[in-house]
């Protein structure tokens, strides 16, 4: 019987059989194969939690800077760079998580601004004023938003220490047992000839 593991095909019974008198003995090979293969998954998820941790990071950024075009109490009025640079945040927002974005285009526009002060492309029209309370739904989207992102980071720092402890885990009890089996053949050359 064969086992395929990533690219390699390794016998079930070279690594399970250490001799005739114990074919169920886990070798140092069968040992170093399990170890491969463990590590192989947790390092995967830790990467991809790795990654996830980065991508929130970015469109936090994004979320910071489309939120000071709105931080006023008086209310503002956004210019046509200003529009643009909003905009341009969404769209690199929509580059990392298409989802999140079209979320947040629609809470924007649900956001107590007037539907007249949308364009037929979907973006705020410039130099038309935004009152106190327009500006404040806007920018509580945004920090609605921020704050979500936050806690999903909170929640996945907790799972990556979790899988740093697994796999700090795997690699003890796999020293140990490598030990245990060099222990053991130490005996035994120690015991031949007595």
């Amino acid at each position: 019987m064969a086992e395929i593991t990533g690219t390699q095909v390794v016998s079930s019974s070279s690594v399970l059989s250490s001799g005739l008198t114990n074919p169920g003995a886990l070798t140092p090979d069968g040992l170093m194969l399990y170890m491969q293969t463990r590590l192989g998954g947790i390092d995967s998820q830790i990467d991809a939690l790795f990654h996830k941790q980065q991508q929130i990071e970015e469109m936090r950024k994004h979320l910071t800077e489309i939120s000071k075009h709105f931080d006023s109490e008086e209310g503002v009025t956004l210019k046509s760079d200003d529009v643009k640079e909003i905009w341009a945040e969404v769209d690199a927002l929509e580059t990392l998580d298409p989802e999140f974005a079209g979320q947040l285009r629609q809470e924007l526009k649900d956001g107590g601004v007037p539907p007249s002060y949308w364009g037929p492309d979907g973006q705020l029209m410039p130099d038309l004023p935004l009152t106190a309370e327009q500006t404040k739904g806007l920018k509580d989207s945004i920090d609605t938003r921020v704050k979500a992102l936050e806690s999903s980071s909170q929640l996945e720092m907790i799972q990556l220490q979790s899988l740093m402890s697994a796999r700090q885990a795997a690699v003890s009890m796999c020293t140990n047992l490598v030990s245990a089996l060099g222990k053991a053949d130490e005996a035994i050359a120690n015991n031949i000839g007595h």
